[in-house]
């Protein structure tokens, strides 16, 4: 990254493509603090961000520890005047990342068109949140169609109800979440299992986590942890 720097101050004009190449070339190599550094240089230049600029800087800020209050207000002016399903989508991530919930609703009940990675987004970050009433009340509300267009949940959906079934100890739900994954032939995966044996376990039904574990056709370090830890 320093050589694509110095020719970058080398140039004599910076355009929108310019300034989103070197702030993509920081996140991919994992310097994401300095790739935030440099969207703010972008902005003080006066170029305004695409879409493309955006997206990075968010993802950037999923991978940082923490993320001032000003940088997030400072990117959200700028997406929610997008008309874009995956910038709204980042956005409402980029919320939930720092607990601001309500906003991140906001922007997924203006999302008009809602996706699978939406809704998914929008459930994660209530579970992330240790909100997983809203959680289930949202999946409840994806089931229902709109316009004759119903969404199918995927293993991604399922592993933030299995959570927060997990928060809430409630088994009961948590079985109903099982059986609705195996009628719907949704593909289990190691994570996705993993997540059920540990809330199997954490609700206390450690046999049938035990059983579960057993039968799981691979596993790995955070299976071992489900069932040692709990």
């Amino acid at each position: 990254m320093d050589v694509a720097q110095d020719l970058f101050d080398k140039m004599h004009e910076m355009d929108s493509v310019s300034w989103n190449v070197l702030i993509s070339g920081y996140a991919q190599n994992g310097e994401s603090d300095k790739a935030l550094s440099v969207f703010s240089q972008m902005l003080v230049a006066g170029i305004k961000p695409d879409n493309a600029t955006l997206l990075t800087v968010m993802s950037a800020c999923s991978s940082v520890c923490s993320v001032e209050s000003k940088v997030v207000d400072r990117i959200a002016s700028f997406a929610k005047s997008v008309n874009s399903v995956s910038v709204s989508t980042a956005l409402l991530n980029l919320y939930a990342k720092v607990g601001r919930m309500q906003e991140a609703r906001e922007v997924f009940d203006a999302i008009p068109e809602k996706d699978l990675v939406a809704w998914n987004a929008m459930i994660a970050g209530y579970a992330q949140n240790q909100r997983p009433p809203e959680a289930i009340e949202l999946f409840r509300l994806m089931q229902k169609s709109r316009n004759g267009v119903k969404i199918r949940p995927d293993g991604v959906t399922m592993i933030s109800l299995i959570d927060s079934c997990s928060q809430m100890g409630a088994l009961s739900l948590g079985e109903w979440v099982y059986a609705y994954i195996r009628k719907n032939r949704i593909e289990a995966d190691t994570v996705l299992m993993t997540a059920i044996v540990d809330m199997y376990a954490k609700c206390g039904d450690l046999d049938r986590a035990r059983c579960l574990f057993a039968e799981m056709p691979e596993k790995d370090l955070a299976s071992w942890n489900a069932m040692i830890i709990d």
